[in-house]
């Protein structure tokens, strides 16, 4: 059967794996192994954020159609919500801190790690402990960060990778008498992507005919406490060389922190990602996948894994692990995975709601993710019986 088939095996494998993780890698694997094995599915959060969908942070009315409800996902196993603390390697355990306040311990036959990596731009929350992970909570952070945005006159954002190109576009939309700077200490925009010089000006050029300014090549030092901050205001915002007036605010869109906290130290490696070969295996038996692991590519939703629902995108980590969890119970073929960081650039950046910018990929799929982020295709995925309907964006015309 193919690795996106609802079942891998004539009969249901008696073994437990245990899925940390509930963002794209780890809602494609549990996806992916429940009608097989016995998949123990753990997640902070009550929902999927989705942060493909950066309009959130910018139009509070979007909120509600980036929380996806978690809950309809499994169709057998169990998933419990709560944040993993410790990985036991000798017992093959796991301890978890639930919603509800209690401890418990889950031992597994497998491990997959899909705990991803943290923003530094205010695309999602941060997490600080099981109470700042209710949907509420998340709700108000998504209200305070557009409320912070609308109220700033000069905004400035640091980097030049996508989600600070779509930023700008989102708060220039939104607010057309904002000032709009993007800051980067890089020669073009989006070249973590791969782009060369003619394909970044192409990007240069459509962010610029919206009114927004770009400065390329400056390197702004924030003080260390700083460095996680999304938001950056008074005092502590610094003057940035070439720009004429200073910011009232500055928005952090410079990278993301793997959320590695509980892992074993021998695992990881310098930059607190989870080490793995290319069978994306960490040892026998434990697994990572995802913005967690030290895949050297673009850690794009795409390659998470199990997105033939969206035009037929490659096989990513999620199938790659599933079909080898499958391989070692039936003696199968183990399976590599190739890192997609070569090649052509393939860019699809929605600058708001009207302008996009696609680069070796089929045009009309701008256009698509700047209307909706494919949000609803995201629900579909999530078995949820029914999305939003496409939320109303409102323009400030102070």
């Amino acid at each position: 059967m193919g690795i996106n088939s609802c079942k891998f095996a004539d009969e249901p494998i008696n073994k437990k794996v245990v899925v940390i993780g509930g963002s794209y890698a780890g809602s494609a694997i549990v996806k992916l192994l429940e009608s097989t094995f016995d998949v123990v599915w753990v997640e902070r959060r009550p929902c999927l954020v989705h942060k493909m969908n950066v309009r959130t942070a910018v139009y509070p009315e979007w909120i509600d159609t980036s929380l996806i409800p978690s809950d309809h996902m499994l169709r057998r196993g169990e998933r419990i919500q709560g944040n993993v603390t410790f990985i036991d390697k000798s017992t093959r355990a796991v301890s978890i801190d639930t919603a509800g306040g209690k401890e418990v311990t889950v031992n597994y036959d497998y491990l997959v790690i899909a705990s991803g990596a943290t923003s530094n731009s205010p695309v999602e929350p941060r997490f600080t402990d099981m109470s700042s992970s209710t949907l509420e909570n998340i709700h108000d952070y998504f209200k305070q960060s557009s409320d912070v945005i609308a109220n700033a006159k000069k905004v400035v954002i640091l980097g030049g990778g996508p989600v600070a190109c779509e930023m700008a576009g989102e708060i220039k939309e939104r607010h057309p008498q904002h000032s709009v700077t993007i800051v980067s200490n890089s020669d073009r925009l989006c070249a973590s992507m791969r782009v060369n010089l003619e394909e970044g000006m192409k990007i240069q050029s459509v962010i610029q005919k919206c009114g927004i300014h770009v400065l390329l090549g400056k390197s702004v030092k924030l003080p260390s406490n700083l460095l996680k901050e999304s938001f950056i205001t008074g005092d502590n915002i610094p003057s940035i060389e070439g720009l004429e007036d200073k910011a009232d605010l500055i928005i952090n869109c410079t990278g993301s922190t793997p959320n590695t906290s509980f892992v074993p130290l021998e695992w990881l490696n310098d930059k607190q990602q989870v080490k793995v070969n290319e069978k994306l295996q960490v040892n026998n038996g434990v697994y990572a996948i995802g913005d967690c692991n030290d895949v050297k590519e673009p850690k794009l939703f795409v390659t998470a894994g199990s997105k033939k629902f969206m035009l037929g995108f490659p096989t990513g980590q999620a199938d790659i692990v599933a079909k080898n969890i499958l391989a070692i119970e039936t003696n199968g073929k183990i399976a590599t995975y190739t890192p997609k960081d070569s090649g052509k650039a393939k860019v699809v950046l929605p600058i708001g709601k009207n302008h996009h910018v696609t680069i070796n990929e089929w045009g009309p799929i701008g256009i698509m993710k700047a209307q909706s982020y494919f949000y609803s295709a995201h629900w579909s995925f999530s078995r949820n019986p029914r999305a939003p309907e496409v939320p109303k964006t409102t323009r400030d015309h102070h």
